[in-house]
């Protein structure tokens, strides 16, 4: 039988798309190179429609045309004409856990602390330099402080300055971080930054929509890790919806009836 196998990096520094058509295995590392080689342009995938407007990240694997499929990092992909696809996970920290039951709130925070610290631990163990976003918030700060744990050089981090805006501004927190531990700290001066020059590159790069407003910060992030040498960059960019309250949670109770707890669930996503 005709099979394909393949897998991504656990970090996702080479992306891989694919497609199925007519019984063929198409495959690029640029979907813009994937639809130039497909037989006819591919109709638009209206379920990867749906969950993109609806925030649904449960179609990842999608992409936004008809069998036109992404592979997530850390994943293998086998295909065969009679078995269709599968998808499995190779990283060993997106593994299921079995359910977790604690019997009081201390072995819960032990348990978060050594799950966190293992998550941390492992990238940093990469034999490519690694480096860390800092914000000063609690998320950032919270894992350039794990990173730092048996680091015998200086933790290069890059921070975003917003002097032009001091609501935004969490420099107080930040110079907190880098006088307790060694830290080798850029600033980013986002006030000569232009997000539409930025976004002519996002374009001619992601040929599909991408809801990611900030893209110009990341992209200015990404040119300084470049020149600082740095391969890796571990950040805390939506935190409180990893390890909080999530974004699927108030859809559950939807389809559970808790109609009064959905209500409290989405005014706290709210704010």
């Amino acid at each position: 039988d005709q099979q394909a196998v393949a897998f991504t990096d656990p970090f996702g520094a080479k992306s891989f798309c694919f497609a199925l058509v007519n019984g063929c295995f198409f495959y690029s590392s640029s979907l813009s190179a994937l639809l130039k080689i497909l037989p006819q342009r591919p109709k638009v995938c209206k379920k990867k429609l749906k969950a993109f407007l609806h925030h649904d990240l449960s179609a990842e694997n999608l992409s936004f045309y008809e069998n036109v499929f992404h592979l997530l990092p850390g994943q293998i992909l086998r295909w065969a004409p009679t078995q269709g696809l599968t998808f499995q996970t190779c990283h060993p920290l997106e593994r299921p856990s079995p359910i977790i039951q604690h019997s009081n709130e201390e072995q819960w925070i032990e348990d978060f602390k050594e799950r966190f610290s293992r998550s941390v631990q492992t990238r940093m163990a990469s034999e490519i330099q690694s480096g860390c976003q800092l914000s000063g918030g609690l998320d950032s700060s919270s894992i350039v402080a794990m990173a730092q744990l048996n680091q015998k050089k200086s933790l290069k981090t890059l921070t975003w300055s917003f002097p032009q805006h001091p609501i935004s501004d969490e420099s107080e927190y930040l110079r907190l971080m880098v006088a307790h531990g060694k830290l080798d700290s850029t600033s980013i001066e986002t006030k000569n930054l232009d997000p539409f020059s930025a976004m002519k590159t996002w374009l001619g790069q992601v040929p599909e929509p991408s809801a990611f407003p900030n893209f110009y910060l990341h992209h200015a992030t990404y040119q300084h890790a470049d020149q600082l040498g740095l391969r890796q960059i571990l950040d805390g960019m939506d935190g409180d919806v990893v390890v909080s309250h999530g974004v699927g949670l108030p859809w559950a109770q939807c389809k559970r009836g808790q109609w009064l707890r959905m209500w409290e669930s989405l005014g706290a996503l709210g704010t």
